[in-house]
């Protein structure tokens, strides 16, 4: 078996739902999924040297692939074990065959996802796919190794993500754990702005609302087919994992034999007046192009929230991300004058008219975000 000629890369920031569709799509009879994340591009940026032993080398040794024969989920009762037949030897020797005899970095990832499909007795498919929350921002260089590349980015309302962070961590940690909202704020922007230049240099690309796939999964999987030019399947509106189907797990704690819509709001009860706050004040305006609704506008916790963020020294590199993610003055009515002004006098280019700068010169490069 050789590794499949075409690439999904599902993108997005964390706890945005990569998961799920990554498991949805795990069901088609045309994708072999590598479900676990593997972190491949951001170490092809801080390991620019590495050669191909290396990196199966370091592959094998890491979480990915020490974990891959695990299934973490409860599988379906009438389903039985799940990755009973996972043969790890097999898998180990197979992917060091195949990524050797290709020869190439590029090539690692889809040699990784061909031994996980051998060690999971699936056949030949047409795509190979991974998700790595970040793999947005290395898309220019996925476009130029994979000839047939179609990212898939699924989009979350930020309150939803910050509240699926806070109760995973209090899950890991078993006791309340205060997320760092500025932090959060920049990571979730930047991830976006990864994205919306990626397909403003002409990448090919879908995005999908993780709202939308959770309220109707048919339809969100039938705009996934179209995109990926392949025929519907009805296996597509259940989770599976190496072609078995398993039972979801949650942040908010138990288990769903499907897609369940019991997280979207769950924020509204869980978040602290102040971090909707801060959401609402710095993400408002793409929350709003989004089609996400704000709670008012000016939710209890403003002031306090404008004062925390203005204290942290994230806030400049925030709202250069956040102009990268508007129109220049678009901003104004959510944040302020008194904010954004200094940004926009900083640069003559900054204040010049819409229409007399292109699409690129407008968008700050964040970093991490390669060209």
């Amino acid at each position: 078996m050789t590794a499949p000629p075409g690439a999904i890369l599902v993108c997005g920031c964390q706890r945005s739902g990569t998961t799920l569709l990554t498991a949805l799509l795990d069901g088609h009879s045309r994708i072999l999924v590598f479900p676990e994340e593997t972190f491949f591009f951001e170490g092809c940026r801080l390991h620019r040297d590495r050669t191909v032993a290396e990196w199966v080398d370091a592959l094998l040794a890491a979480p990915a692939c020490r974990n891959v024969g695990k299934h973490f989920y409860s599988p379906a009762p009438h389903e039985g074990p799940a990755h009973a037949a996972f043969d790890a030897v097999t898998f180990a020797r197979r992917f060091r065959e195949l990524a050797l005899a290709a020869g190439e970095v590029a090539q690692v990832l889809p040699a990784l996802a061909a031994a996980y499909g051998l060690a999971c007795g699936q056949g030949p498919r047409r795509y190979w796919a991974e998700k790595t929350p970040g793999n947005e921002s290395s898309l220019f260089r996925a476009a130029s190794w994979y000839r047939d590349l179609r990212p898939v980015y699924i989009l979350r309302d930020p309150r939803a993500v910050l509240c699926s962070l806070a109760l995973k961590q209090r899950k890991e940690t078993g006791r309340p754990v205060e997320v760092h909202v500025p932090d959060f704020l920049f990571t979730w922007a930047q991830s976006l702005f990864a994205w919306e230049r990626f397909v403003a240099h002409g990448g090919r690309g879908l995005l999908l609302r993780y709202e939308d796939l959770v309220r109707d999964p048919r339809a969100g999987m039938e705009r996934v087919c179209a995109f990926l030019d392949v025929p519907y399947e009805d296996a597509l509106t259940r989770p599976w994992r190496g072609g078995v189907p398993f039972s979801g797990n949650s942040s908010f704690g138990g288990h769903t034999d499907g897609v369940s819509t019991d997280s979207l709001d769950r924020w509204r009860d869980v978040l602290r007046a102040e971090d909707v706050a801060a959401i609402e004040l710095w993400l408002g305006h793409v929350m709003l192009r989004r089609g996400y609704a704000l709670t008012g506008p000016r939710t209890r916790g403003w002031r306090s929230a404008e004062g925390a963020l203005l204290r942290n020294p994230c806030w400049r590199p925030l709202l250069g991300l956040l102009l990268g993610l508007s129109e220049p003055g678009s901003l104004l009515p959510h944040v302020g004058d008194r904010l954004l002004r200094p940004l926009y006098e900083e640069s003559g280019d900054m204040v010049r008219r819409p229409e007399e700068r292109s699409r690129d010169e407008r968008k700050p490069r964040p970093r991490g975000v390669e060209p």
